[in-house]
C-alpha cells in the first residue's frame, strides 16, 4: 500500500506560465503533477501578463479539474524572477517544488525527494538529475547529472549551477530568508538563489536519478546568445561576488569564460554543451 495515498506532503508546486508558453505542453506538465505517488497540497500558476486564449482555456479546464490549483496572475509580464517571487509569497505550503510548463515530472518525483528529506531533516534545497529530451518528448538527448552531496554541490556552485532548476524542492521560510530570486534582471535567477542559500548556510542534496524530464535541443542555445544576454550574465556573476561567496579568481575565470561562450561561433557552443552534458 502507498503510504502516501490518503495524505497530502506539505508542498506547494510553483509554476509559472507566460504568453509563449504552448497549451498543450502544460496539459502534459499538469498531468504528470496530477499522476504523483505522492501528491502535493497546493499548485500555484503564476501568469506572468495577458496569455492566449487557449492557455487560458486549458487553465480554467485545469482550474475545475483540480481544486488545490491557484493562480496568481501578474498585469503584465514582469519576467521569471518576478513571477518565482509572487508565487513564492502566495505559497501556503513549508515546502515549495519548482516545475516548468513544458517538462514532465516521474510520477514518483515527490514520494522520492519527500521520502529523503525525512532521512535528512537538516536539508533545506533538493534537486536531481533531468533527462533531456527532443520538443516532441520523444527521443532523448542527453541527462544532466550533477554533484550530490552538501560538500560536492558547494564546491561545483562556485563555477556551475549547481541544481537543475525544475527539480529542486526548497524550504519556503529559507528562501524568504535570503531576500528570494533576484530583484533585477539577470540572466541565471536561480543560480543566483542557490549561491544565496549556500553562503548562508543552508544544506543542499541532489538526487542522482532524473526525476523530471525536459523539453531542450539546440534552439535554447541560439536563444541565449549576444552581447544582451552577456550583459545579463555579467549582473548575476557580480551579485554572486559581491555577496562574498566568489573569490575573486572565481569571478574573473567566470567572466572570461562566459564572455567566450556567448560570444563564440554556434557549432563551437553546441561541441562545448555536449561535452558537459552525458549522454
Amino acid at each position: 500500500m502507498n503510504p502516501f495515498s490518503e495524505h497530502r506532503l506539505p508542498i506547494t508546486v510553483l509554476l509559472p506560465i507566460y504568453h509563449g508558453d504552448k497549451a498543450l505542453w502544460l496539459r502534459e506538465s499538469l498531468k504528470s503533477i496530477e499522476a504523483q505517488t505522492a501528491k502535493a497540497s497546493e499548485i500555484i500558476i503564476v501568469q506572468d501578463g495577458p496569455i492566449s486564449g487557449e492557455l487560458e482555456e486549458e487553465l480554467h479546464r485545469w482550474q475545475k479539474h483540480l481544486p488545490e490549483i491557484k493562480i496568481v496572475k501578474l498585469p503584465e509580464n514582469r519576467g521569471i524572477p518576478a513571477a518565482l517571487n509572487a508565487g513564492v509569497q502566495a505559497a501556503s505550503q513549508p515546502w515549495i517544488a519548482r516545475m516548468d510548463a513544458d517538462d514532465i515530472a516521474e510520477p514518483y518525483r515527490f514520494e522520492i525527494q519527500w521520502q529523503f528529506l525525512q532521512r535528512h531533516p537538516e536539508v533545506a534545497i533538493i534537486g536531481s538529475w533531468i533527462d533531456e529530451y527532443d520538443e516532441g518528448m520523444k527521443y532523448k538527448l542527453a541527462s544532466r547529472e550533477l554533484p550530490t552531496s552538501h560538500a560536492d554541490i558547494f564546491r561545483f556552485a562556485h563555477w556551475r549551477c549547481p541544481f537543475n532548476h525544475q527539480t529542486v524542492l526548497y524550504r519556503r521560510d529559507a528562501v524568504l530568508s535570503v531576500g528570494g530570486y533576484p530583484l533585477e534582471k539577470v540572466m541565471g535567477e536561480d543560480y543566483v538563489l542557490w549561491t544565496r542559500l549556500l553562503h548562508a548556510g543552508y544544506l543542499a542534496a541532489n538526487i542522482p536519478k532524473a526525476l523530471v524530464r525536459v523539453r531542450a535541443g539546440t534552439s535554447l542555445i541560439y536563444r541565449r546568445r549576444g552581447r544582451k544576454y552577456l550583459k545579463l550574465e555579467y549582473k548575476s556573476m557580480y551579485m554572486i561576488y559581491q555577496m562574498g561567496f566568489y573569490k575573486w579568481y572565481h569571478y574573473v575565470i567566470q567572466l572570461l569564460i562566459r564572455t567566450t561562450v556567448r560570444l563564440m561561433p554556434v557549432s563551437l557552443v553546441e561541441s562545448v554543451y555536449k561535452l558537459l552534458r552525458k549522454n
